[in-house]
């Protein structure tokens, strides 16, 4: 099976080629905002959705957006492969508040082969209008292309489905297919086009034929890019067979709109226009995607601009750039002029919905001069408007251009089965000297998908179930999943022999849960039916100390989160998580709170693509939720905070329309830790890269959002060198004084690898009566030891809890940083095994976070690597194991037989305790909360 790195980008704005000359209607209220707001862009949005029925792309989600920074998601259908543990395809569309950041992502869906499938394909589409006024003579403006990316995987080896490669052809161009677009158009207040751009890629193909092309488009009479501008490449893993590609920009494409034809004081506007499309007919354990645009929000600007004034964005038609033919002042051709022919004397595509060849047109042997061609087609065998869309164009090329141009010639599907059609591609009238190449001529055949197609004797896999009490139980082979209610299963594909088998545990059953384990799961078809698959499902015992009444049996499992990072409880006893990018809301039962966004859940906008993004949440006294955690992704990472409103909307009167971005020093930084002071400023912690070194970093905010100028250097930030080179701030507790206490791990990268503590006070200074005088106290377990919990007891003294080694940790300090000598082994620390038989790295546990009962009593979660569970161990008031818990101290929550892991506790006003982290569900990481009775 393919691993790969599904890379989440928020990404922003496009709109397809029907919305070039649309009109676009302001209600009154938008017209009010375009008053209030006159400077920030108007934006237009949409997904689509393809289907295997050969109909036109189907609207899905559409909308218009003035100022602020946009910010949407699409979920269009399971995934087959994908390990980033939502197996959701999803569409993403990005702009920040000025425009100048922006871009779009999708993927295509895929769950099953195309004949089940309910779509193959998805776009996501932006439009962006913004106006300026010129200022002075030498204004200039910039479009970047900063960032694009396509790339596809497929694994089903030799397996072809019936409909993957209808015709006879060996390759199986738009088989699966990912294509971006990018238009640009300038134009003035009269509505006359002064500039116009436009270009796109498109990688197609399957495992083992991968195609790619990059170019400008036919109706651009400027260039963008072309094939040169990208890399391409195929076997990505190395293993052979090509059956992955990725086609990457290999630099930012800069683009200079001329702005010559406008006078100083004259108005003009700018239309952006883009696409991102994913098409995937092949199904099964392959994957394709497309994006388009900065990844990095407000760190790379893509607009720039000098010497113009932003204006109010005038909504109107955009009106088409004159493309004419050029005429030759000499009266001859010049050989320097170039010579303009079709790449190919024949092109192919099937008949498939939404698909569009690539008929290219190339300017060779010379650039001088602007040059032009007019491109028409006719019938052959195929009908215009039956088969075909016509196309009649004319092509221009600017003087020392040599950019190949793309002429896309719609197909029109049907369902009658009819031998391939043709359809005649002509050159003619050559402009600005140039001449025509000997191929001024090429023919499109279109090969018919409807005929039956022969295939060679294929066998199935199945088997029987037993034991199956619950529901929801999906089984995996080789990308296709099935959901099995019953004692027999088999999967609908079938296979031809000698391929191999697989099946797994997709998605485990619930209510009541069960572990179910496979025998005689995998090998290799042989000339006949796989029939004994065995399935056999055990419910699992009820465990002791649980809750009865929360979840089913005191555990509950979301799935579509990937696991809980942090929780808090809001006042009513709702129990709020954050998670990756996913803030959710429990009722006190166990059960999703549906006041909250409809569901119980809302996507925040944190997102890195290999890391847990929303790493901790807090609750202010009006019922409003912080998250925090990491924005951006690679060298690009900052500090993260987002605000929502009780009823689960971002709160707009924060920051940036609900989010607030802190860069440190242009490095990684990554926030872990949040803490709601009483008036109601907000505390962050985590760690700032400060060249090679890493050190304690933390924010303070005003409730509003902006950086608290009364903390640190009047910037609202602080860092701290703690051990040298490898600190990381990872929890944050505030004292009733108002001082801040961080917790993390203190190293110098070389001997040196400690729990470290720092204290702050109010003002963000380091705390003299702290530690050593230097507001800094560390505790040594030796190397492999890492603090990630904090909690403050009443009498100020400090616990810090993580791992050491291969065990669960705890250090108690005094209020003034010294070790607290009453607290373990008269050292101050304590260490815990679980002791589960299990030895090296499987048998090591690791503590994540801590809270503390009204009693005194110390309660850890972690994960107990031994046996794969959640674990939670109690301490007593003086770090002694409490056998009162559980007989020995120690307890290990188990949700499907598979590996678990826990983040975070709280306790309830009744001394319940709650634990949340992950449980894993076959190959679904889910959301896991437990309660336990104390």
């Amino acid at each position: 099976m393919h691993v790969r790195t599904k890379r989440r980008r928020l990404l922003a704005f496009a709109l397809g080629l029907a919305l070039v000359t649309t009109m676009v209607q302001l209600s009154a209220p938008e017209a009010d905002a375009r008053v209030r707001q006159p400077v920030q862009p108007h934006r237009i949005w949409r997904f689509h959705e393809f289907r295997p029925d050969g109909e036109p792309p189907a609207l899905v989600a559409e909308g218009t957006q003035f100022g602020g920074v946009l910010q949407e998601f699409f979920d269009f259908g399971p995934l087959a492969l994908d390990n980033d543990g939502d197996g959701i395809a999803t569409g993403t569309i990005f702009s920040s508040r000025s425009g100048s950041d922006y871009g779009v992502f999708t993927e295509a869906p895929g769950d099953g082969f195309s004949p089940n499938a309910l779509a193959i394909g998805s776009r996501a589409e932006m439009l962006q209008y913004q106006s300026f006024r010129k200022m002075t003579d030498d204004a200039s403006l910039q479009i970047i292309a900063n960032e694009a990316r396509l790339e596809a995987g497929d694994f089903m080896g030799n397996l072809r489905p019936s409909d993957a490669c209808p015709s006879d052809n060996s390759v199986c161009p738009g088989v699966m297919e990912s294509e971006i677009f990018l238009e640009i158009t300038a134009y003035t207040s009269l509505d006359q086009a002064f500039f116009h751009t436009a270009a796109g890629a498109r990688l197609s193909g399957n495992a083992g034929s991968w195609d790619f092309d990059g170019w400008t488009y036919m109706f651009s009479p400027t260039d963008m890019w072309d094939i040169g501008d990208w890399e391409f490449e195929t076997d990505l893993g190395g293993v052979g067979g090509d059956l992955d590609a990725l086609a990457v920009l290999n630099h930012p494409v800069t683009v200079d709109v001329d702005l010559s034809a406008i006078a100083v004081g004259e108005d003009f506007s700018i239309a952006i226009n883009a696409f991102a499309d994913a098409y995937n007919r092949r199904g099964g354990e392959s994957f394709i995607d497309a994006s388009f645009g900065n990844t990095t929000v407000d760190n790379s600007p893509q607009i720039t601009a000098t010497g113009l004034k932003r204006r109010p964005p005038e909504i109107a038609p955009i009106p088409s750039a004159d493309v004419v033919t050029i005429p030759c002042v000499a009266g001859v051709p010049n050989p320097d002029a170039g010579t303009v022919q079709f790449d190919d004397d024949a092109y192919t595509m099937p008949e498939w919905a939404g698909g569009s060849p690539q008929v290219v047109v190339t300017r060779t042997g010379g650039s001088v001069g602007a040059v032009s061609a007019d491109f028409t087609t006719s019938d052959g065998t195929a009908i215009a408007g039956t088969h075909y869309e016509p196309v009649t164009q004319t092509i221009q090329w600017g003087d020392g251009d040599t950019a190949a141009r793309v002429v896309p010639i719609p197909i029109i599907q049907d369902d009658v089965p009819e031998p391939d059609k043709t359809v005649n591609l002509t050159l003619s009238n050559p402009g600005g000297c140039a001449s025509l190449g000997t191929q001024d001529a090429s023919v499109l055949t279109i090969t018919d998908d409807d005929r039956p197609v022969t295939l060679p004797e294929s066998f199935t896999v199945g088997g029987t179930v037993s034991g199956l009490e619950g529901t929801g139980l999906v089984l995996n082979n080789v990308g296709q999943r099935i959901d099995v209610n019953g004692s027999a299963f088999v999967f609908p594909q079938e296979f031809a022999s000698g391929i191999p088998y697989d099946v797994t545990v997709a998605t485990q059953p619930t209510d009541p849960a069960q572990a179910c384990t496979i025998s005689n799961g995998s090998g290799e078809i042989v000339d006949h039916d796989i029939t004994d698959v065995a399935v056999d499902c055990v419910t699992l015992a009820p465990e002791s100390g649980l809750d009865s009444d929360f979840g089913d049996g005191g555990k509950v499992a979301t799935p579509g989160m990937r696991g809980a990072r942090s929780a808090t409880l809001q006042r009513d006893g709702k129990i709020v998580v954050a998670g990756d990018t996913s803030l959710a809301r429990y009722d006190t039962d166990g059960t999703l709170d549906e006041s909250f966004s409809g569901d119980g859940i809302v996507t925040t906008g944190l997102a890195t693509g290999f890391l847990d993004s929303a790493s901790d949440v807090a609750v202010q006294t009006d019922d409003k939720i912080v998250v925090v955690g990491i924005i951006g992704s690679g060298a690009s990472e900052n500090f993260g905070v987002q605000r929502f409103l009780p009823e689960g909307a971002l709160d707009t009167s924060f920051g940036d329309a609900g989010t607030v971005t802190t860069d440190f020093f242009g490095g990684i930084d990554r926030a872990y830790g949040v803490v709601i002071q009483p008036d109601e400023k907000i505390v962050v912690a985590g760690h700032a890269a400060t060249g090679a070194e890493n050190d304690y970093a933390v924010a303070r905010y005003e409730a509003d959002g902006d950086p608290d100028p009364t903390f640190g250097g009047g910037d609202g930030l602080v860092t701290t060198n703690v051990q040298g080179r490898i600190d990381f701030g990872h929890a944050v507790v505030l004292q009733a004084d108002g001082r801040i206490v961080v917790a993390g791990r203190a190293s110098d990268g070389v001997a040196n690898e400690d729990f470290g503590v720092v204290r702050y006070e109010d003002d963000g200074d380091l705390d003299p009566t702290f530690g050593g005088g230097d507001g800094i106290a560390l505790a040594d377990f030796g190397l492999g030891s890492i603090a990630e919990g904090v909690v403050l007891q009443p009498d100020d003294k400090i616990v810090v809890v993580g791992s050491a080694g291969t065990d669960f940790a705890a250090a108690r300090f005094e209020a003034n940083g010294g070790p607290d000598l009453t607290f373990g082994g008269g050292d101050g620390v304590v260490t815990t095994d679980f002791d589960l038989g299990t030895g090296g790295f499987l048998g090591a546990e690791f503590g994540r976070d801590v809270a503390l009962q009204a009693d005194g009593k110390i309660v850890v979660v972690g994960q107990s690597e031994g046996d794969r569970n959640l674990g939670v161990v109690r301490y007593d008031g003086s770090g002694i194991l409490d056998e009162s818990f559980d007989d020995d101290g120690i307890m290990t929550i188990d949700y499907f037989g598979g590996f678990d892991s826990g983040s975070d506790i709280v306790i309830q006003p009744d001394g319940k305790i709650v634990a949340v982290g992950s449980a894993l569900s076959g190959f679904s990481v889910q959301t896991a909360l437990a309660r336990i009775i104390p």
